[in-house]
């Protein structure tokens, strides 16, 4: 049964697991583990999303799937800024192999893509987790 308690304890767990395999990595980012952002972000930042639920499928059909989204959004300076893609070529490696490393789930994909807050478009890579519950 997935309740509130396990979900703010899967978001703990991610969030440790992040900021352990950053500080060793020597990268600086705020991690927003509840997915919420009240403000403009400070940036670099690694938003943990909400998760989507669906039913398992096969041999563990009992069991649930949650696809969980974590997001790494870095600021732009331009259209099309050259510094932002570096960095977050530096940074969400980094946090998929944490997020792998997690022995909470497994990273399903990585892409790149837009992530707003507030109305304000950042350059991200869109990490999707999964786990069974």
């Amino acid at each position: 049964m997935i309740t509130t308690a396990a979900l703010t304890q899967v978001r703990q767990v991610l969030a440790e697991t992040i900021r352990r395999h950053l500080d060793d990595a020597e990268i600086t980012a705020t991690i927003y583990p509840d997915g919420a952002i009240e403000a403009t972000p400070a940036l670099p930042a690694i938003v943990i999303g909400n998760p989507r639920w669906a039913p398992s499928e096969g041999p563990t059909a009992c069991y649930g799937l949650l696809s969980w989204p974590v997001a790494v959004l870095v600021a732009r300076d331009g259209t099309s800024d050259p510094a932002a893609n570096r960095l977050l070529e530096q940074i969400w490696p980094a946090v998929a192999t944490a997020l792998d490393q997690s022995r909470t789930g497994r990273v399903d994909t990585a892409q790149f893509g837009p992530y707003q807050v507030g109305g304000v478009t950042y350059p991200a890579y869109l990490i999707t987790i999964k786990l069974t519950v």
